[in-house]
């Protein structure tokens, strides 16, 4: 009797030494698993930071690109309106020449 329940004890024991077993090395695993996402946060955070600075880059460049259209069609109409007026100007001297 004695013996059966010393084997029922060590049974129990070996069983219970088998799932802390079990337990260390899902904890093991997933200690590893964090440090891992830890890493694969802090790449994902420098290529994200890589990506808004490209962005911001581009946003200046893209606002260079408009100003520079702003100041080119604003030359575009002085141009235009200096050329009308000169066309206007010319009109006039020919149709006085006409009269004359």
């Amino acid at each position: 009797m004695l013996l059966n329940e010393f084997l029922k004890e060590h049974k129990a024991v070996q069983e219970l030494k088998s799932a802390l077993r079990k337990q260390e090395a899902i904890i093991a695993q997933l200690s590893d698993d964090r440090a891992n996402h830890q890493t694969t946060i802090s790449n994902l955070g420098k290529v994200l930071n890589a990506v808004l600075l490209r962005l911001n880059e581009q946003d200046s460049k893209i606002q260079k690109v408009n100003d520079r259209l702003e100041q080119l069609d604003s030359e575009t109409l002085a141009t235009s309106a200096a050329a009308g007026e000169l066309s206007r100007s010319c009109n006039e001297r020919s149709h006085r020449q006409a009269q004359s």
